[in-house]
Protein backbone atom coordinates (compact mmCIF):
# COMPACT_ATOMS: atom_id res chain seq x y z
CA UNK A 1 0.00 0.00 0.00
CA UNK A 2 1.26 3.10 -0.93
CA UNK A 3 2.21 6.32 1.66
CA UNK A 4 -0.69 8.42 1.93
CA UNK A 5 -0.59 11.83 0.13
CA UNK A 6 0.47 14.76 2.08
CA UNK A 7 -3.13 16.18 2.47
CA UNK A 8 -4.47 13.49 3.78
CA UNK A 9 -1.16 12.71 6.19
CA UNK A 10 -2.18 16.78 6.88
CA UNK A 11 -6.27 15.74 7.74
CA UNK A 12 -4.90 12.67 9.83
CA UNK A 13 -2.56 14.07 12.15
CA UNK A 14 -4.15 18.19 12.10
CA UNK A 15 -5.84 18.99 15.54
CA UNK A 16 -8.72 16.52 15.33
CA UNK A 17 -9.53 12.73 15.41
CA UNK A 18 -10.31 10.06 12.97
CA UNK A 19 -12.49 7.33 14.10
CA UNK A 20 -12.42 4.44 11.84
CA UNK A 21 -16.12 2.59 11.65
CA UNK A 22 -15.66 -1.32 10.82
CA UNK A 23 -18.41 -3.37 10.67
CA UNK A 24 -17.63 -7.56 9.49
CA UNK A 25 -14.24 -9.04 7.75
CA UNK A 26 -13.81 -10.79 5.18
CA UNK A 27 -13.38 -14.68 5.88
CA UNK A 28 -15.36 -18.14 4.01
CA UNK A 29 -14.68 -19.90 7.31
CA UNK A 30 -17.33 -17.40 8.97
CA UNK A 31 -19.20 -17.15 5.99
CA UNK A 32 -18.77 -13.97 5.31
CA UNK A 33 -18.24 -13.52 1.80
CA UNK A 34 -16.33 -10.64 -0.35
CA UNK A 35 -18.93 -8.08 -0.66
CA UNK A 36 -19.46 -5.22 -3.35
CA UNK A 37 -20.52 -3.20 -0.40
CA UNK A 38 -18.06 -0.71 1.98
CA UNK A 39 -19.65 -3.06 5.19
CA UNK A 40 -16.88 -6.25 4.80
CA UNK A 41 -13.45 -5.35 5.61
CA UNK A 42 -10.49 -7.69 4.12
CA UNK A 43 -8.40 -8.63 7.02
CA UNK A 44 -4.74 -8.13 5.14
CA UNK A 45 -6.10 -4.69 3.68
CA UNK A 46 -6.50 -3.69 7.67
CA UNK A 47 -3.53 -4.99 8.62
CA UNK A 48 -1.82 -3.02 5.85
CA UNK A 49 -3.85 0.28 6.66
CA UNK A 50 -2.79 -0.01 10.46
CA UNK A 51 0.88 -0.35 9.70
CA UNK A 52 0.97 2.57 7.43
CA UNK A 53 -1.26 5.01 10.15
CA UNK A 54 1.08 3.88 12.44
CA UNK A 55 4.08 4.80 10.20
CA UNK A 56 2.49 8.42 9.29
CA UNK A 57 2.51 8.96 13.08
CA UNK A 58 -0.73 7.98 14.11
CA UNK A 59 -1.13 7.18 17.57
CA UNK A 60 -4.08 4.86 18.23
CA UNK A 61 -6.33 5.74 21.38
CA UNK A 62 -9.95 4.19 22.22
CA UNK A 63 -12.83 6.27 21.88
CA UNK A 64 -13.44 6.82 25.82
CA UNK A 65 -9.62 8.33 26.18
CA UNK A 66 -10.50 10.22 22.82
CA UNK A 67 -13.55 11.65 24.41
CA UNK A 68 -11.36 12.39 27.66
CA UNK A 69 -9.00 14.28 25.44
CA UNK A 70 -11.51 16.30 24.08
CA UNK A 71 -13.48 17.25 27.27
CA UNK A 72 -10.28 18.15 28.50
CA UNK A 73 -9.58 20.99 25.43
CA UNK A 74 -6.60 19.04 24.55
CA UNK A 75 -6.42 18.68 20.21
CA UNK A 76 -6.37 15.05 19.57
CA UNK A 77 -3.33 15.56 17.32
CA UNK A 78 -3.01 12.25 15.19
CA UNK A 79 -5.57 10.60 17.26
CA UNK A 80 -7.19 7.77 16.07
CA UNK A 81 -9.95 5.10 17.24
CA UNK A 82 -11.32 2.39 15.83
CA UNK A 83 -15.25 0.67 16.35
CA UNK A 84 -16.65 -2.56 15.49
CA UNK A 85 -20.42 -2.32 14.94
CA UNK A 86 -22.75 -4.91 15.91
CA UNK A 87 -20.80 -7.58 17.88
CA UNK A 88 -20.28 -10.16 15.29
CA UNK A 89 -18.37 -12.79 16.89
CA UNK A 90 -15.80 -13.34 13.65
CA UNK A 91 -14.96 -9.29 14.48
CA UNK A 92 -13.32 -10.94 17.62
CA UNK A 93 -11.69 -14.02 16.13
CA UNK A 94 -10.25 -11.76 13.02
CA UNK A 95 -9.99 -7.74 14.14
CA UNK A 96 -9.14 -8.94 17.54
CA UNK A 97 -5.63 -10.22 16.90
CA UNK A 98 -5.07 -7.84 14.27
CA UNK A 99 -5.70 -4.52 16.59
CA UNK A 100 -3.72 -6.22 19.42
CA UNK A 101 -0.89 -6.56 17.16
CA UNK A 102 -0.84 -3.05 16.41
CA UNK A 103 -1.95 -1.62 20.33
CA UNK A 104 -4.09 -0.54 19.11
CA UNK A 105 -7.39 -0.60 21.56
CA UNK A 106 -11.15 -0.58 20.34
CA UNK A 107 -14.34 0.22 21.09
CA UNK A 108 -17.55 -2.45 20.26
CA UNK A 109 -21.09 -1.65 20.03
CA UNK A 110 -23.27 -4.41 20.68
CA UNK A 111 -26.78 -5.14 19.52
CA UNK A 112 -28.36 -6.70 21.91
CA UNK A 113 -31.01 -8.45 19.81
CA UNK A 114 -28.17 -10.28 18.11
CA UNK A 115 -26.91 -11.71 21.51
CA UNK A 116 -30.26 -12.77 23.00
CA UNK A 117 -31.07 -14.43 19.64
CA UNK A 118 -34.00 -12.25 18.53
CA UNK A 119 -33.19 -10.10 16.29
CA UNK A 120 -31.73 -10.49 12.52
CA UNK A 121 -29.51 -7.39 10.90
CA UNK A 122 -31.29 -6.60 7.54
CA UNK A 123 -28.02 -7.07 5.64
CA UNK A 124 -27.91 -10.46 6.93
CA UNK A 125 -31.79 -11.61 6.45
CA UNK A 126 -30.50 -10.16 2.86
CA UNK A 127 -27.89 -12.53 2.76
CA UNK A 128 -29.15 -15.83 3.52
CA UNK A 129 -32.48 -15.15 1.14
CA UNK A 130 -29.58 -14.66 -1.44
CA UNK A 131 -28.00 -17.60 0.03
CA UNK A 132 -31.12 -19.86 -0.38
CA UNK A 133 -31.87 -19.37 -3.96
Amino acid sequence: MRPLPAAHRRTLLAKRATVFMMHRFYDPAWGVPRSEFDDVCDPQEVRTALRMLKRQGCRFVSLLQLCHELLRGEAPVGAVAFTLDDGYIHQAEIAGPILDEFHSPVTTFLTTGLVEGTLRIRLDKVGDVVCRT
